[in-house]
């Protein structure tokens, strides 16, 4: 049977069942997806090496340059859920070394990859203007804020989220396709169950991608052997990964800390999760809601069967949403972006909520290709022309484009490290037999003593004077120190200058007033040194402590 809403053909019932897979052979656009792939790839690179290393790029970092054998013992101890991308690191810097453009560029090769698999899924599984919807998700997705941040930086956040979009296209694949019981049809299934282990290996929280799929193909097919077959193989690729998960529940108490921060507010959930900007989120937020409400209109009509006597024009965009709705030839996209946009967030949180902290804004940079799928969805069934759906595309741009910019500054990282500010000064001023020592006291991702080690071509003349046990020589992430007093022995032997870095907060808050009350400068004053030099600077302040002035 046939209706027609206020102009657009609309297929319900038996007819729906009927449609042929037309979609499944069309043609994979690699030219669109490979410019769009590049179009990303070049917004994430483009100044990536200007912002300050910091924390959390000092684990990857300082992991990644450990021996083997160290890095495998520490692995055992902290950190294994990164174990993966540690050992990719290893290789790339034993390449292309440790330059903060090197160490960040897969991240940027990984966000264009993302971006020309997020091209190739739309135009796979659109019912309509699938090129278009397609070419408008990729450049979305290229300047969200959230992609752009996490394609320069040293984490393993970009490469999950490639695999994210490349094991979606390859499950759509294999579960739109006739089953196949020859050993190619196993061998692509086996494949399938690979890719999802490795992908888990790489970011533990893309697990979450099963009950994903499990909607998307729960809404698409009644078959049970099909459904049993995925079953199947994601279990074959969950015990892959077994393993890692092993470890992670082990090593839970190491993302404890989550528990004794603020964690999810409505503003970071809603604005800095993945816009980063109101006015982006406020857009966004509207756009994707638009959508939803249009959906849930198409849905009532159908159940009601009122398509036919629907003809005022206010129900054109429904009728649109229930074309989405209503194919069967294959994986919904519209049911396959909305499982992917909620389920992940709503698993973590709920794990949060009671079994123990692990949610961050950050855990979920993979769900960045279902928010840009969804709001290219959304314009293309709202926007009634072309040129309105070009002017809706380019305000999102033009309001992501600020904070994209802004993501490029020197203190973007972290709330504004400024360790590559902190090793120029050392660099430029110290002189060989120096001595230097660290604030040790604020939490380990800004403990200014990783500077030395994220740039250690600027602190070649000085001599670490409180150190204990360099890291690679323990079984956690950082070095093992001791206090002023404790290094009086070491300190003597330097020539008579000593630098100290101290953490003091952004924009150098509170530098002036803890110079007389700081512990460590206490302590070198009872050992005879003057503070006779000070740089103040975005997040940290250098003395220069030079004995008997």
């Amino acid at each position: 049977m046939t209706e027609t809403l206020s102009g657009p053909t609309v297929r319900t019932g038996a007819a729906l069942q009927q449609r042929q897979p037309v979609a499944a052979t069309r043609r994979v656009p690699w030219l669109t997806a490979s410019v769009l792939g590049m179009i990303a790839f070049t917004i994430s690179v483009a100044g990536s090496w200007i912002p300050s290393l910091w924390g959390d790029e000092a684990a990857s970092i300082m992991s990644a340059q450990r021996p083997w054998s160290s890095l495998f013992t520490m692995l055992g101890h902290v950190d294994a859920v990164h174990g993966t991308y540690y050992v990719f690191l290893h290789l790339w810097i034993d390449v292309f070394g440790a330059s903060t453009f090197s160490v960040r560029l897969p991240s940027s090769i990984a966000i264009g990859a993302a971006a020309a698999g997020i091209v190739v899924l739309v135009n796979r599984l659109a019912t309509r203007h699938h090129r278009r919807v397609a070419v408008i998700a990729g450049i979305l997705f290229a300047v969200l804020p959230r992609v752009s941040y996490m394609g320069a930086e040293a984490r393993s956040y970009a490469i999950g989220t490639a695999l994210a979009v490349w094991l979606t296209i390859l499950f759509v694949h294999l579960v739109s396709r006739r089953p196949n019981r020859r050993p190619a049809g196993r061998l692509a299934w086996l494949g399938y169950a690979a890719l999802l282990a490795l992908s888990i290996y790489v970011f533990l929280y893309l697990i979450l991608l099963v009950p994903v799929y499990a909607v998307a193909l729960l809404a698409y097919s009644r078959d049970r052997r099909l459904v049993l077959r995925w079953l199947g193989w994601s279990a074959l690729g969950v015990a892959l990964a077994s393993p890692v998960i092993y470890y992670a529940a082990n090593q839970r108490e190491q993302v404890a800390f989550l528990g004794h921060r603020h964690g999810v507010t409505p503003l970071s959930f809603i604005v800095t999760q993945w816009f980063g900007s109101d006015a982006l989120a406020a857009a966004a937020w509207l756009t994707i809601l638009a959508l939803v409400a249009t959906s849930v209109i198409a849905l009532v009509l159908r159940r009601r069967r009122a398509v036919a006597v629907a003809e005022h024009p206010v129900f054109s965009r429904p009728a649109i949403a229930l074309r989405l709705i209503g194919d069967h030839s294959q994986p919904n996209l519209l049911v396959l972006a909305f499982a992917w946009f909620v389920l992940p967030p709503l698993a973590l949180f709920m794990a949060t909520t009671f079994i123990t902290p692990m949610y961050s804004v950050r855990y979920m940079a993979f769900v960045t290709p279902a928010v840009a799928v969804l709001l290219a969805l959304a314009i293309d069934v709202l926007a009634r022309r072309r040129w309105v759906a070009a002017i809706v595309v380019a305000v999102l741009v033009a309001l992501a484009i600020p904070t994209d910019i802004t993501q490029r500054g020197p203190y973007a990282k972290d709330g504004g490290s400024d360790w590559a500010q902190v090793a120029q000064v050392i660099g430029q001023n110290s002189k060989q037999g120096d001595g230097i020592a660290f604030d040790e006291t604020t939490r380990p991702s800004r403990d200014p003593r990783l500077a030395m080690h994220l740039y250690p071509a600027e602190f070649v003349n000085v001599v670490d004077v409180t150190l204990k046990t360099p890291f690679d020589d323990t079984t956690g992430l950082w070095d093992a120190t001791q206090s002023i007093t404790a290094s009086a022995p070491r300190i003597a032997q330097t020539d008579g200058r000593i630098w100290l870095v101290e953490y003091h907060g952004p924009n150098g808050a509170g530098v002036v007033s803890t110079i007389g009350q700081n512990q460590r400068l206490s302590e070198l004053r009872t050992l005879g040194y003057t503070v006779t030099q000070t740089f103040t600077l975005h997040r940290d302040a250098v003395y220069l402590l030079t004995k008997g002035s």
